[in-house]
């Protein structure tokens, strides 16, 4: 038998995308499914009797420098002959967010970014048709290219175990339970009444920072991501903005909606079992015992909640709005008299006379600031249009030793700094390297990489 390392690839078409901290799950991938590749078969049983590590690295281009590891693959499952993990990429590493750039790109423009799996085989090379042994999985890639298309069962979300029979997908995406970024007090008495976005901050969701959203999610149980595009994209809130308290009526509350009161609260059922066991920590925090949690005959998640406790829930609330409407009442009687008040004193106009003045003299000196920053801002933009003017010179001049006769055109300094990688790499010898996809033996791939080389420095397709 001989052992030898190959590569297999396989497409990822788009879907949701699911963020948790500096972490962005893609969905679950079928990485290997039964078939012939490169002259090689891959069986149903050899795969399923597949070494795979419960998590393994998720790389760039098969690369092996430590930069372009970007992330892993968790959830391993081997059902059907088919072997499927979920791609997690991590936005900490050197090339994360290129990772993630490239697959969002690959979505927006309608294409299909690919994942590429390397796997160890034995297989003996005398049969004409050799059969795969003993596979190891070692890593997976994002690749430009991939070779196993959704017809043959490869790809994202893929449902059915038979990709003949179906082609259905799982559509679902998953939600997160957002951290608390800060410390709190435990609040057993107050009534519980929804926060809104007002509660929070002044100013408008889009005006927010992501650490602040993030901040205001704390207060809540489930978002589909951290930070969420809206504020109400927030469920079952249980802290108090301000303090960041939790409120014993607002966990309660937060864990009636899951059940199903007042309408309940829409979330995907994979995600029940983690906003339960946040808010049954709360309970436990409250020396309160939590219902318990249960799964029917079709797989779903319900809390088996007494019906009193809601009765006690809404009871809560109730007596909440009724202390609100006297409050806001009071209010408005406290501002009706302070306004017929405000009515009856006398204007001091010798005063209102020195404030205005005093404004005028701020408002000159504060235009004359604007004035000399605006001066300085025009000659900082003139200089560092003068540097980037040298910094492109001396790109083209070092493309230029690999490339005698380039011509820049009206290529940027960023892609003219691509190029210069590009042509360094090839002079390194790193044309070399061998996968599944390559050409033929006969083929000399270095040529090919350095006239890919020249089609990019002359402007041609990337």
């Amino acid at each position: 038998m001989k052992k030898e390392k190959i590569v297999l690839q396989n497409h990822v078409p788009e879907e949701s995308i699911t963020y948790q901290d500096n972490l962005v799950y893609l969905p679950k991938s079928t990485l290997l499914t039964p078939g012939t590749y490169n002259g090689i078969k891959f069986t149903k049983e050899e795969i399923e009797k597949a070494k795979v590590p419960k998590v393994f690295p998720l790389t760039l281009n098969h690369s092996r420098n430590v930069e372009d590891e970007v992330g892993f693959f968790v959830d391993v499952e081997k059902v059907g002959g088919k072997l499927r993990a979920v791609p997690v990429i991590n936005l900490e590493t050197e090339k994360g967010k290129a990772a993630l750039g490239y697959v969002k790109n690959r979505f927006k423009a309608g294409l299909t970014p690919n994942l590429s799996v390397e796997v160890w085989v034995e297989y003996n090379p005398e049969k004409e048709t050799p059969v795969a042994k003993n596979l190891e999985i070692i890593k997976a890639s994002l690749v430009d290219i991939g070779a196993c298309s959704e017809s043959d069962g490869c790809g994202v979300g893929l449902q059915a175990l038979n990709a003949e029979k179906s082609n259905e997908r799982e559509m679902i995406k998953m939600g997160i339970v957002p951290k608390h970024p800060w410390k709190y007090p435990k609040d057993e008495q107050s009534a519980w009444e929804k926060p809104r976005l007002q509660d929070f901050t002044n100013e408008s969701w889009d005006e927010l920072s992501d650490e602040e959203k993030r901040n205001i999610a704390g207060h809540f149980a489930w978002a589909p991501e951290n930070p969420p595009e809206r504020f109400t994209d927030l469920k079952l809130p249980h802290h108090k903005p301000g303090n960041h308290a939790v409120v014993w009526n607002g966990v309660r509350a937060a864990m009636a909606a899951l059940k199903g009161a007042r309408g309940g609260v829409q979330i995907p059922n994979e995600d029940v079992p983690k906003v339960y066991n946040h808010l049954a920590t709360h309970y436990k925090e409250f020396d309160k015992e939590p219902p318990e949690l249960k799964k029917d005959e079709n797989g779903m998640w319900f809390i088996d909640m007494p019906d009193e406790t809601e009765m006690q829930e809404e009871k809560g609330t109730m007596e909440f709005e009724e202390k609100k409407e006297e409050k806001m009442e009071l209010e408005s009687k406290t501002k009706e008299k302070v306004k017929i008040e405000s009515k009856m004193a006398p204007c001091d106009m010798t005063a209102y006379e020195k404030e205005i003045a005093i404004l005028k003299d701020k408002l000159a000196i504060a235009e004359k600031t604007i004035e000399k920053l605006n001066g300085e801002l025009e000659k900082v933009k003139a200089e560092l249009a003068a540097y980037k003017e040298k910094e492109r010179g001396c790109v083209v001049k070092e493309i230029r030793k690999y490339v005698p006769d380039f011509e820049p055109g009206d290529k940027s300094v960023e892609e003219l700094k691509e190029l210069l990688e590009f042509a360094k790499k090839v002079a390194g010898g790193n044309s070399k390297r061998k996968t599944l996809m390559e050409p033929p033996d006969e083929i000399n791939a270095e040529k090919l990489f350095e006239e890919e080389l020249r089609k990019r420095l002359e402007g041609g397709e990337k």
